[in-house]
């Protein structure tokens, strides 16, 4: 469920962003391709909608539970729109894998995502350009770019998968040391804080910056004053002849 948590904010920027390319791409394409508008509108629609409905349920209470689903949910929804538009506009095959090659291999880098949720997003692209491919009138196997095509959805479907793992791997590796960080941390604060001695550090003005238990009790602090009020000459040294001796130290 923590890992839940940090796939909310990213899952919201893709929202965010797919609902404004989509926007552009509806006005943009229903007027250049006027002969297949309300097919092309209804395509991007789609997808435009499923990630209103995403970016809606993103601010509730039960995103984080749901998170994984609301992602798969978004991607097939993208992926599925190129797919509707290589299957109406066979010839716009090269550039609509390209821009969902794209997309899958983006999220794989932005919601840094691991390898097995990734993998299922690149089957998903793959599906769905297949579809596009056998489901489509013959003619769409002598389009020009068709090899082109399927080169570049194998190349960058597996790039996707690759850079999850190494995205994937490289998080681990530093939730480890930031685990190492803590653990040593928190040895020090035992030490520090079950020491008999009275150990402190103070600023360059005499204010104490750290100070343990201990201190407090040898110096009687009153828990309801704060102790970085405390100056540590003028409150604590009530010798003169010692007064000067520490401040000439610290010179």
């Amino acid at each position: 469920m923590k890992t839940n948590k940090y796939l909310v904010t990213p899952l919201r920027v893709l929202a965010y962003l797919t609902i404004i390319s989509g926007l552009l791409a509806l006005v943009f394409e229903v007027r250049y391709f006027s002969d297949n508008s309300l097919q092309v509108f209804w395509a991007r629609y789609i997808a435009i909608a499923v990630a209103f409905w995403v970016l809606f349920f993103t601010f509730s209470d039960y995103v984080e539970k749901y998170v994984i689903i609301l992602i798969h949910t978004l991607l097939i929804s993208i992926i599925g729109s190129f797919g509707i538009m290589i299957y109406i506009l066979p010839s716009t095959v090269l550039i609509n894998s390209s821009i969902a090659a794209l997309t899958v291999f983006t999220s794989a880098v932005f919601l840094s995502w691991d390898v097995k949720h990734q993998t299922l997003a690149a089957i998903y692209y793959n599906i769905s350009f297949a579809a596009a491919i056998f489901l489509n009138r013959t003619d769409i196997y002598f389009q020009p770019n068709l090899v082109e095509s399927v080169i570049l959805v194998s190349f960058l479907s597996s790039l996707s998968i690759a850079a999850c793992a190494v995205n994937n791997k490289l998080r681990k590796e530093l939730m480890q040391k930031s685990k190492q960080v803590l653990d040593s941390e928190r040895k020090f604060r035992h030490i520090f804080e079950s020491a008999r001695e009275g150990i402190f550090r103070l600023s360059s003005n005499y204010q104490f910056i750290i100070s343990n238990s201990s201190l407090k009790k040898i110096i009687g602090y009153d828990k309801s004053k704060d102790i970085r009020n405390i100056n540590f000459i003028e409150d604590l040294i009530y010798d003169e002849k010692e007064r000067g001796t520490l401040k000439k130290l610290n010179c």
